[in-house]
């Protein structure tokens, strides 16, 4: 490795102030390019380090062009813009990382910007393209559904949920101490990187900050996709919600519950609300108010389990107990006794003069729509008693 002074005279160093990681993500041209804003950096810079490119074998002539920039090139066996940073983290040895893509649109000659924040002490910096935060978009660098929709959205979620007020967290372009990228245990080794570090820094009590930079046009002139955003920024959301404080996936599906049970109750015993009574086809949106509420409520500690056991996301106490709960007997229990209330409900509904072909259609449906729904509330219940069993066994 080799160590690049603002003369740009090579030399061998035990350790670095920087080390930039670059992930192969364009053509040869946007690899050339972007290589020579790194040395640029450099030059302004004035400090120590060496430049590291991912090189997943999407660029036949890497070899070449990292060669003649006085770079080093890490083979990395997957694609990935995770994958790629995490081979060349464990060959880099500056004091700070300094991470992007070599697409084109991320301008390393920034770099600088980075440095002075984690020099004031913070561990992790965001670089920001939003123009809300101080930054800038080309025409035509960004997609529309990236700009108005995914950015801001991630935006909102990372200010409610995580309490940092972050304008583009889903930027890949960031800087991080070595000390702090050390501490964490790092898993997604696609494009859900970025958000990843940035969440784990977030729940890790670790300072957080951004800058401002621009997002330049690709120098071949094509536009982002369209598609292939909103694909990204799925994955992008899904990680958001899995690393999502318990209580706003778990009270919504609790109030959808109570609200369902509220409505089933009043409906079931005939009590009118301001003069008037829900009908059976009240009794019916009820019921399934109930479902959905104990979907969501069961559905997010899944997702939370399921996060925190492929270590996405740090275990959280709290839920753990709960699921603990569900996974025990208890569980399989309380799933059961619903499967009979719900069939005990319906053999009535369907015995005698009120079955649903007997005179009383009204009366066997009464009884029929709340044991249809304790039944299928009783073997989600199960099922995810034996989701939470299964996710839960430790292993080596």
């Amino acid at each position: 490795m080799k160590e690049l002074l603002g003369s740009g005279t090579p030399r061998r160093a035990k350790q670095y102030d920087v080390s930039v990681i670059i992930c192969c993500a364009g053509t040869a041209e946007h690899l050339k390019s972007t290589l020579q804003r790194v040395n640029r950096f450099f030059e302004k810079a004035k400090c120590s380090g060496e430049v590291l490119v991912a090189d997943d074998g999407s660029i036949p002539e890497s070899e070449s062009i990292v060669g003649k920039a006085a770079a080093t090139k890490v083979s990395v066996g997957s694609n990935g813009f995770g994958a790629g940073v995490a081979a060349a983290a464990a060959d880099a040895r500056g004091k700070n990382l300094l991470i992007g893509v070599a697409d084109g649109r991320y301008d390393f000659m920034e770099g600088g910007k980075f440095l002075e924040k984690l020099a004031e002490g913070y561990d992790f910096v965001q670089g920001c393209r939003m123009p809300e935060g101080g930054g800038n978009i080309r025409p035509d660098a960004i997609s529309v559904t990236r700009r108005w929709v995914i950015n801001p959205l991630c935006s909102r979620i990372v200010r409610r949920w995580f309490g940092h007020d972050l304008n583009d967290p889903c930027s890949r372009m960031m800087a991080v101490s070595r000390k702090h990228y050390n501490s964490m245990v790092l898993r997604c080794a696609d494009s859900e990187f970025n958000v990843e570090i940035l969440l784990k820094s977030c729940l890790s009590g670790a300072k957080v900050t951004e800058v401002p930079i621009t997002l330049h046009q690709v120098e071949n002139g094509k536009k982002p996709s369209e598609i292939r955003s909103i694909i990204h920024g799925r994955g992008t959301l899904m990680l958001f919600f899995a690393a999502a404080p318990l209580g706003w996936l778990v009270v919504p599906g609790i109030v959808l519950l109570c609200l369902g049970l509220t409505m089933m109750v009043l409906t079931y015993l005939g009590i009118s609300i301001a003069g008037s009574k829900l009908n059976i086809h009240g009794m019916l949106v009820s019921g399934l108010v109930c479902v959905a509420g104990w979907q969501v409520y069961l559905s997010s500690l899944m997702t939370s389990l399921a996060a925190s056991r492929k270590g996405i996301i740090p275990i959280i106490e709290k839920t753990e107990k709960v699921i603990g709960w569900f996974s025990d007997k208890r569980g399989r229990v309380l799933g059961g006794v619903l499967i009979l209330l719900g069939v005990g409900l319906l053999a009535f509904a369907f015995a005698g003069k009120q079955g649903i072909t007997g005179a009383d259609y009204h009366v066997a449906m009464k009884h029929s729509i709340p044991g249809i729904m304790l039944v299928i509330m009783g073997v989600q219940t199960v099922l995810y008693s034996g989701l939470f069993r299964l996710l839960g066994i430790k292993t080596k």
